[in-house]
């Protein structure tokens, strides 16, 4: 398959230049925000390991901390308020919300990954079929409304995409998911920069590196 690769050659250089700016770094995720928050037109996403589920993980994070803790949640929590003014977003699971909602500020709210094919569990009924996404802030304020007639620029408050399988990482998302998680910050391409806190399998990375991003483009 000689050719396999010439539908790639056209896109290497824009996601070149679109990740020029992208750093890697290995330590604990509290100092990483007391290194980078406070910048301006800086947003954050974090995916930490969820209340409770250490053992995935065989409980030892690389960021060294006990995420069967709430104490580390809200350590997180509070960084997340006090460090980026400008926007944030958390997931989290459904058995958690009761512990971290009280946490957060009045301000923020709650979006729903809804997952039509979803993993079943010996025992539960019903099935837990969605995850929450808390967020506050963002690009959301006076945002101008679209043209008489034209399409919706306001994203919905859920999203429905499947989870993903074999990628060597529990908890892993979906594209779609990702892409959704930068339409409800309002993240500009541009001009915002997106700090994700626990990259995993770089999916994030990879969503913003595709295409250039546009308030809207999850609606559809």
């Amino acid at each position: 398959m000689p050719g396999y690769l010439d539908g790639y050659v056209d896109r290497m250089a824009a996601a070149a230049a679109r990740l020029h700016n992208v750093s890697l770094e290995s330590r604990p995720a509290l100092r990483l925000i007391e290194d980078y928050g406070r910048s301006p037109r800086v947003l954050i996403y974090a995916d930490p390991p969820y209340l409770g589920c250490c053992k995935l993980y065989d409980h030892h994070h690389p960021d060294g901390l006990c995420w069967d803790n709430p104490d580390t949640h809200q350590r997180l929590i509070d960084r997340l308020v006090g460090d980026y003014p400008d926007g944030w977003a958390l997931s989290c699971h459904t058995p958690s919300l009761r512990v971290l909602l009280p946490l957060c500020p009045d301000t923020v709210r709650i979006g729903a990954w809804v997952k039509p094919f979803h993993i079943y569990k010996k025992g539960v009924r019903p099935a837990y079929a969605w995850e929450p996404l808390l967020y506050c802030g963002g690009r959301n304020q006076k945002h101008p409304p679209p043209a008489k007639g034209g399409q919706a620029t306001t994203p919905k408050d859920f999203v429905a995409a499947n989870i993903t399988l074999k990628r060597g990482l529990t908890g892993c998302k979906p594209p779609a998911f990702n892409r959704w998680v930068l339409d409800m910050l309002g993240f500009i391409d541009g001009t915002d920069t997106l700090d994700d806190l626990y990259p995993g399998t770089a999916g994030m990375a990879d969503a913003l590196a595709a295409a250039p991003f546009n308030y809207g483009e999850s609606t559809a």
